[in-house]
């Protein structure tokens, strides 16, 4: 396998551990702090990998259903 391709599966790997991650402490209530590290955690991930290292990321935030509107909101804002 090509390095550039384990490097884009690695990748990928990090993108959906942090979003697993952030969606896991969005849905409980007393981990405000840390869901809102991991916010700021999937911002700088995003600014360095969008658009065109992960182009479906607007769908998937707004597809996660365990993520509220303000963290939707803090997310977008970060950026």
């Amino acid at each position: 396998m090509p390095s550039f391709r384990l490097q884009s599966l690695r990748r990928a790997a990090c993108r959906s551990t942090v979003v697993t991650l952030v969606m896991a402490a969005a849905a409980v209530p007393g981990e405000k702090v840390v869901a809102q590290k991991l916010q700021h955690l999937l911002a700088l991930l995003l600014k360095a990998e969008w658009p065109n290292g992960w182009p479906s990321f607007v769908p998937d935030l707004l597809g996660a259903a365990q993520v509220g509107d303000e963290a939707r909101l803090r997310i977008l804002l970060l950026l």
